[in-house]
């Protein structure tokens, strides 16, 4: 009489939940920083409609940029000033004639600056800055 085999052997389990295991920790470890690159990409996007707001201001006020956010949002230009994803302000620095606004990046990839400064004197093409800004295009 043969014997039909009916069920899996302690192997083939133990081959199957180590596969598994490996799946799971490989899409743990992706999905993990994706949460700060999602955060990272807001904070470019927020600075991004910031600086287009400004701009439209600076010609709106004959050739000046707004002094403030208050100013900055009496033009109309923006509705609200953003805060970051933790809840966290940009910082705006304005002289009428140039403006800069930075803020610091989780991931420091992607950013443009290699620390924060008022004059955004630190703009540099480094991939790894921590620090994304803009400035003034006039």
């Amino acid at each position: 009489m043969k014997i039909r085999k009916l069920a899996f052997s302690l192997i083939e389990i133990v081959v199957v939940v180590t596969i598994i295991a490996i799946m799971v920790a490989v899409a743990v470890a992706n999905f993990q920083g994706m949460n700060t690159r999602s955060r990272d990409a807001r904070k470019i996007e927020d600075l991004n409609a910031i600086q287009k707001a400004m701009e439209l201001a600076y010609d709106k006020l004959g050739g000046n940029y707004p002094a403030d956010v208050s100013a900055l949002l009496t033009t109309g230009t923006l509705e609200v000033w953003p805060v970051t994803p933790q809840g966290v302000a940009y910082s705006l620095s304005s002289t009428g004639t140039s403006y800069c606004v930075c803020i610091w990046m989780e991931t420091n990839k992607g950013g443009n600056s290699t620390q924060y400064d008022d004059g955004c004197n630190h703009l540099t093409n480094d991939p790894n800055a921590p620090y994304y800004c803009v400035k003034n295009q006039q």
